[in-house]
């Protein structure tokens, strides 16, 4: 499973800088789905991904990790977009300069839904081009399947803005947990009357010390 941030990738992305150009070309994987064979450019991604992280104040790998947990948590159908496909949607309408993960969930999925309402009332679907190749990396999505994960999108932007700006800690918990499932922490028990503030300590989540990475192949 390639890790597009952590420390090998990096290290792998300024040793390819050193090697012949041919080295640095795209590469063609097999699509065992559709039975063809796929333009796909890794090192392209790294940069992309790396660049990226630090626009965000590295919070979005995490962003991408807790979507991806959303939506597996929540959402069974529709079957795509998901693993790469949905990471590249992510790192799309994830906003630069986000303060923690609270605040790249919660505008990441505002976006999605402010930036694709034509495509659903129109019936159609996103081309999304792949980094470092002319590719759609939503080529399976069907317009069907697309319209009913925005309807999922648009539905969790609302759950998401109200735990977000929430003044009560509990009322935060509450709605990040309708989101991320019971294995998002509950509130402190503090005596407070749930007052600590959705935006808190980031936004309801609890404090992260180190950054994550992000994982899963190209289709998953």
């Amino acid at each position: 499973t390639e890790k597009r941030d952590s420390p090998h990738a990096r290290n792998l992305l300024v040793a390819a800088k050193s090697r012949p150009a041919w080295k640095l070309s795209p590469l063609r994987i097999p699509d065992r789905e559709l039975k063809e064979w796929q333009d796909t450019h890794p090192l392209a991604q790294i940069q992309w991904t790396w660049d990226k992280s630090r626009a965000t104040n590295r919070h979005y790998v995490n962003v991408v990790k807790a979507l991806k947990w959303w939506r597996r948590v929540n959402h069974t159908t529709p079957k795509y977009p998901r693993s790469y496909p949905l990471e590249h949607l992510i790192g799309q309408c994830c906003p630069d300069g986000v303060g923690s993960v609270a605040e790249g969930v919660t505008r990441t999925l505002e976006e999605i839904r402010d930036r694709y309402a034509g495509h659903v009332s129109a019936g159609t679907k996103p081309c999304l081009q792949d980094h470092g190749v002319a590719q759609d990396v939503f080529r399976r999505v069907t317009p069907e399947e697309f319209a009913e994960f925005y309807g999922q999108v648009a539905e969790a932007a609302d759950v998401a803005r109200g735990a977000y700006d929430s003044a009560d800690t509990r009322e935060s918990a509450e709605g990040w947990r309708r989101l991320f499932g019971e294995k998002f922490p509950k509130p402190p028990d503090d005596g407070d009357g749930g007052k600590g503030g959705g935006r808190g300590p980031g936004g309801g989540y609890t404090r992260r010390e180190e950054q994550g990475e992000i994982g899963g192949g190209r289709w998953g």
